[in-house]
């Protein structure tokens, strides 16, 4: 390092006393904000095989001197001699912490639920389209809906309904397994997608629904829903037919509940 501006100085951490001659490596640490890989690809001598090219405006995640990790927009100049000899470079730099994080706030809210934080309509209608595949068959869409909400809001107001909900959704999340995707796609139905799930796997976790939730009350109301759920097991199937089928198979459910 031969030189730093102020700005450089208030986010590396170092002083440009304390960093003159040191490697830029150990003054700021520059990884790959996705891969955590490390960037310093301009550290080796320049030879046949390395060209160094100019690079603009690329994202990495940035270590201070003390820790404290900030994300930035980096263009990287190579400062060559009249000969055209690698003399160096110019890193210019800025931080775009917030902006990131208001773009990871905008992107989280437009595939999850506001009430509940787990993925809504929007995200598991892509992700259906991901996951039919060969390679996640049999798979299986299983539709849920909460008894009694409308009750609840009407009698408790919507205060009561939003934590019914909500309690239907923490048993949800102990019930599904890590690969299975769990939305909320109106405002008492959920789709769940359950990748590489059988039939008798997905009426197992159909009743142990039922057993968790069996003594839950919220305002004196049981806490219950009804189920229904399809199978794809052929490509050659039509994903919203089958979706027609659960979405009946709970209906018929909810019928025979009341």
């Amino acid at each position: 390092i031969t030189l730093m501006n102020p700005v450089a100085e208030d986010y590396s951490g170092w002083l440009y006393s304390e960093a003159m001659s040191l490697n830029i490596s150990e003054v700021f640490q520059m990884v790959d904000s996705e891969s955590g890989q490390s960037l310093y690809f301009f550290n080796e001598p320049e030879s046949k095989d390395k060209i160094y090219p100019k690079i603009q405006n690329e994202q990495a995640t940035v270590m201070t001197k003390y820790g404290k990790e900030f994300v930035m927009n980096y263009s990287i100049s190579p400062i060559r001699l009249s000969n055209e000899k690698l003399n160096g470079f110019v890193i210019v730099f800025r931080d775009i912490t917030e902006l990131v994080e208001y773009q990871n706030e905008i992107e989280f809210m437009s595939y999850h639920d506001d009430l509940t934080g787990i993925h809504n309509r929007r995200y598991v209608m892509g992700a259906l389209d991901r996951l039919d595949s060969q390679m996640y068959f049999p798979l299986t869409m299983m539709v849920i809906d909460i008894n009694k909400l409308k009750y609840t809001n009407d009698t408790f107001g919507h205060t009561m309904g939003d934590r019914l909900i909500k309690k239907v959704v923490k048993i949800l999340k102990q019930v599904f397994r890590p690969q299975d995707i769990i939305s909320r796609i109106g405002g008492d139905e959920f789709l769940i997608l359950l990748p590489n799930t059988v039939e008798a796997e997905a009426q197992e976790l159909k009743d142990k629904i039922f057993g968790e939730m069996k003594d839950h009350q919220v305002a004196g109301v049981p806490v219950s829903v009804a189920v229904g759920y399809a199978t794809k097991h052929k490509i050659e199937e039509d994903v919203q037919e089958l979706l027609t089928v659960a979405d009946n198979r709970m209906y018929r459910n909810k019928f025979a509940i009341k």
